[in-house]
């Protein structure tokens, strides 16, 4: 399984490599979610964990721009945050899943596995 993991933080995504890798998937990473975009258009990918909160492009308009042209790749959304904050919002439903900050091993494996149901 290829995942595309989209933060601004560095240290997010050397976590998230961490664990992702440890669980023997393929992990591509990026800061800028406009670059992500291009590298989904470019590249496959079994699904995109992404940053709500990033400069420039937050996850939710990663989303809708990543909905345009492939509405089935599966987009988790990622936040140091809690989900109450964004649940009010129409387009958090679009998301295909909700990782809290810091991710670990133990939440991978239960997003996948409900993922795959």
């Amino acid at each position: 399984m290829k995942i595309l993991v989209v933060d601004d933080k560095e240290e997010n995504l050397f976590l998230a490599r961490v664990v992702l890798e440890s669980l023997s998937l393929i992990v591509v990473t990026e800061t800028d979610a406009c670059l992500a975009l291009d590298l989904l258009r470019k590249d496959s990918f079994d699904m995109a964990i992404v940053d709500l909160q990033m400069p420039v492009c937050d996850g939710f308009s990663f989303l809708r721009a990543v909905r345009e042209w492939n509405p089935t790749l599966p987009v988790v959304a990622m936040s140091a945050t809690a989900p109450e904050k964004y649940k009010n919002r129409p387009e958090s439903q679009a998301f295909s899943g909700y990782l809290e900050k810091p991710i670990s091993r133990d939440k991978i494996i239960s997003l996948l596995a409900e993922r795959a149901r």
